[in-house]
């Protein structure tokens, strides 16, 4: 079975030979973002189940071609540059202030564009024009991925791109304050989106890989401690569930990704059509076992984990093997052995962090192989959606 009849398999719910392996962010040819990366993509590139992506541009806020955002780069210290972005929106100018390290490591958002419900509505009083269906960037993830695996189509998530805008205490205030002004963002932002993708469908999507998967981020932001089971029924399974049989008719399937404590939701997941569901963290970080999340979604949906990140930068290898062992001890075969975040993050790796990458993929690799050889290994359900 090759890497990419494996994925599409998980997927579709149907019989594999074994659950995948996956190293998150891993493409062909991609850049490396310091040399000691290079052991780890070889590894990667030559056994890990790949899961490349691509997607032309598109936003729900600002629309094709808008030159609305002027941008202020300063240097402030040896190390950190201040970004200003000012938007036009007609009428009062907006401000975003982001933090950038001069080393490659992750910035910060100082201040964001929106700081009150005025703000949010002048954004949406703006202007929007649609994008055109552009399917290059995606084709060329289809050709470069070729059998190693499958190309995921990216999309964006109406509820994150309105996060985006005002960072978590604002939307947490607006929760309370403005929700029926947040509800018609969202349903602005989702009607902006699925009118992208019947385009990329009528352009002909479907038809340029014989698999289509599509999949976005952002959930995260709508489940506690920061809002509401009631919330992420209102900006999560309402528009997505929309996008998601859009999707399905037109026979694609659909991954999506959600960090923390997932319990309470993962059959609203199931329910709305998600096709595997990324990354099914364990406690602390997470609620949720594997074993016990694979007997909520009785064969339903895929799942993808659970191997923390912070555990592969700093456990000993003797840890990581112990990781490895819990979550395949505890999968059913529609699963992909991933880790919760890209693998290539840290501008200067550690030796550990690359010592526990290459042990993951060989270790986890010999017990997958392990378990092909074992038909009563793992238990194997097929697509129940």
């Amino acid at each position: 079975m090759t890497r990419r009849e494996r994925y599409i398999r998980l997927f579709k719910g149907e019989e594999v030979d074994r659950p995948a392996i996956k190293l998150w962010s891993l493409t062909h040819g991609q850049p490396l973002l310091h040399p000691d990366y290079r052991p780890v993509y070889e590894l990667g590139v030559r056994t890990a189940d790949l899961y490349d992506g691509g997607a032309c541009p598109f936003d729900c806020v600002f629309g094709f071609g808008h030159d609305r955002i002027r941008r202020e780069r300063r240097q402030i210290s040896e190390d950190w540059d201040e970004e200003t972005l000012t938007l036009d929106t007609g009428g009062k100018p907006l401000t975003r202030v982001n933090r950038l390290s001069r080393a490659g490591k992750p910035g910060y958002t100082m201040e964001r564009f929106v700081k009150d419900e005025n703000d949010l509505r002048a954004i949406l009083d703006m202007p929007y024009a649609p994008y055109p269906a552009d399917l290059s960037q995606y084709a060329r993830a289809v050709e470069r991925v070729g059998d190693d695996g499958v190309a995921m189509y990216g999309l964006t998530h109406p509820a994150y791109e309105m996060y985006e805008l005002m960072g978590s205490e604002t939307l947490a205030l607006l929760t309370v304050e403005s929700h029926g002004l947040l509800e018609q963002t969202v349903e602005l932002y989702s009607s902006r989106l699925l009118a992208h993708v019947k385009n990329l469908i009528d352009a002909g999507l479907p038809r340029l890989y014989d698999f289509l998967a599509c999949g976005w981020v952002g959930p995260e932001l709508f489940i506690p401690p920061l809002l509401s089971p009631a919330d992420f029924d209102c900006f999560c399974f309402k528009p997505d569930k929309k996008l998601i049989d859009l999707i399905h008719d037109a026979g694609g399937y659909v991954w999506v990704h959600c960090h923390g404590k997932v319990r309470g939701f993962i059959g609203r997941f199931v329910e709305m059509g998600c096709d595997m569901l990324n990354p099914i963290e364990p406690p602390p970080m997470g609620d949720i076992t594997l074993r016990e999340a694979f007997a909520m979604v009785d064969g339903k949906m895929a799942l993808e984990g659970n191997i923390q990140i912070g555990d592969v930068m700093t456990a000993s290898a003797d840890e990581i093997r112990h990781l490895v062992d819990r979550a395949l001890d505890e999968c059913e075969n529609r699963f992909v052995l991933g880790l919760t975040a890209g693998y290539m993050e840290v501008p200067e790796p550690p030796a550990v962090l690359i010592d526990n990458l290459m042990l993951f993929l060989t270790y986890g690799l010999e017990r997958l192989q392990a378990m092909a050889h074992n038909d009563g290994s793992v238990r194997n359900l097929g697509c129940r959606r």
